[in-house]
């Protein structure tokens, strides 16, 4: 594939491309589809930084679309074709790495993320989430997947917490302690 002068319908343009079992890779800001020999161990494969590069190329056009900067509706319709099929391809990603629990967790945590910014863009929201949302099974694993980004978030949230009882319940301690020590130190003066 060519590469345009625009970095980010280039990167989304290879997700609109990707077939099945095809992984990808980045470099300097840009995403291949892997074709290299040991790919997997090859640099270029931080799922978080493609991640990143994915979000930036597709938040791009989205706020084209938001911002509404000359765009005729010939456009903005294509605009819009390309972020959808930029979703399918993540949802083709999220297939391949199914097996790779971390990557497929990164990928669908992105893939959320993009189609909660299209309903809220799109007026018709029942329709859209209707038209991406895939069988029961996948919806059944976007619900299990939402169940535990919320739990992990109010995990985190209940860390900020428990630090402050874990520093409380450190300075009883060593309250307790110190008190217990002066304690043995006056028993065993008083036994002298």
């Amino acid at each position: 594939m060519d590469c345009p002068s625009n970095i980010y319908k280039y990167n989304l343009e290879i997700l609109k491309s990707i077939e099945d079992n095809q992984t990808i890779y980045y470099d300097d800001n840009k995403i291949f589809i892997d074709d290299r020999v040991f790919g997997i161990y090859r640099n270029g494969n931080n799922i978080v930084k493609i991640t990143e590069i994915i979000k930036a190329s597709f938040l791009h056009y989205f706020n084209l679309l938001q911002m509404d900067v000359k765009i005729d509706s010939e456009n903005r319709n294509q605009i819009l074709e390309l972020l959808k099929n930029t979703i399918n391809g993540i949802k083709i990603l999220i297939i391949t790495f199914k097996d790779m629990e971390n990557e497929s967790i990164q990928l669908e945590k992105l893939k959320l993320d993009l189609l909660s910014l299209l309903t809220e863009f799109n007026d018709n929201k029942d329709k859209f989430i209707d038209e991406y949302r895939d069988s029961d099974s996948d919806s059944d694993s976007e619900n299990c997947l939402r169940s535990m980004l919320n739990s992990t978030k109010e995990h985190l949230q209940m860390e900020d917490h428990n630090i402050i009882v874990n520093t409380i319940y450190i300075i009883k301690n060593k309250i307790v302690n110190t008190i217990i020590g002066v304690v043995c130190i006056i028993f065993d003066m008083a036994s002298f």
